[in-house]
């Protein structure tokens, strides 16, 4: 009895080892561009009607989320007046993301969740129809996990694309400016003992090609601060909560860019595309020390029958 005993109080114990865990794996990514106009070489911002002989626009956009096997989506496939898909968020602990919030988060305590949102709004250009001047996108991914009896995978993936074709009614060079706001973060407790990661990545460019001359591209942005991933793999000795000196813990980096292209050719057939992406991805498995004395537990029980079968 004595041992029947021991081996249900280890059962016991395994148990309770693993649904007192509260290890946290969190990555999230965040991107807001704000008041981004086009100007010309004059610095005025470039005009829909005057500086074109001809223009045409499109955006398109999805994202999906995944939390254990539950999933999520949605799409639009193409829009001429700007994009804002619903956010969407899966998981218990929904939803720390919100309609078009795009919030920094960070750390630990926030639960179990995969969420996404974005929002295209607005036009670069001053005089387009339907549209303010200045435009705003934004996009955010984030996924978490923390419950230490939960064993699942995380997702949040998050593409917003647009193309602007268009032919210039004199030659001139053109300007991008715009506001930015930015996180990235991958974060693991030191508790999160089984394996398991948590990876955040954003992209972000515009590139135009010249469409008169078989698609070479002419310029190119890409912003280092914009376009990064970071990861980190569990177990570790201690927190790691990292955004990969980007930015500091808990804050959204924000400020300004301007940049400008070489002179375009009146005339010729040109096209701009722009793109952002964020994604958000965590994962665990079930402790292996938890699953190991567990396993103790139920060879000490089988013992324990063995033994009073043979008295």
């Amino acid at each position: 009895m004595k041992l029947k005993k021991i081996a249900l109080a280890v059962g016991l114990a395994s148990c309770v080892a693993a649904g007192t865990s509260q290890a946290t794996v969190l990555a999230t990514a965040m991107i807001e561009m704000d008041n981004f106009v086009l100007k010309g070489s004059d610095g005025e911002i470039l005009d829909y009607g005057d500086d074109f002989s001809s223009i045409s626009y499109t955006s398109t956009a999805d994202w999906d989320i995944t939390f254990d096997s539950a999933t999520d989506s949605q799409t639009n496939p193409g829009s001429t007046t700007g994009v804002d898909l619903t956010h969407g968020c899966l998981g218990a602990s929904c939803d720390p993301i919100g309609e078009n919030m795009f919030p920094v988060i960070s750390g630990a305590g926030l639960g179990n969740f995969a969420g996404a949102d974005q929002i295209e709004e607005g036009s670069p250009l001053a005089n387009h129809p339907g549209l303010d001047v200045g435009a705003r996108v934004a996009n955010i991914s984030a996924a978490s996990i923390e419950t230490g009896e939960h064993a699942a995978s995380a997702n949040s993936n998050n593409n917003l694309n647009a193309n602007w074709t268009f032919e210039l009614t004199q030659d001139t060079g053109i300007t991008f400016e715009f506001d930015y706001r930015a996180y990235l973060e991958a974060y693991v407790t030191a508790d999160e003992q089984s394996p398991g990661f948590a990876t955040a990545n954003y992209a972000f460019y515009f590139e135009i090609v010249d469409l008169s001359a078989g698609g070479t591209s002419v310029f190119k942005l890409e912003p280092d601060l914009l376009n990064h991933s970071i990861s980190l793999n569990a177990p570790l000795p201690f927190d790691i909560q990292s955004t990969g000196g980007l930015h500091t813990i808990g804050t959204a980096t924000v400020g300004s860019l301007s940049v400008s292209t070489d002179t375009l050719t009146a005339g010729k057939l040109y096209q701009l595309s722009a793109r952002i992406n964020t994604n958000a991805d965590v994962s665990r498995i079930p402790e292996p020390a938890a699953l190991l004395l567990m396993g103790a537990g139920l060879l000490g029980m089988g013992a324990a029958r063995r033994k009073r079968k043979a008295a």
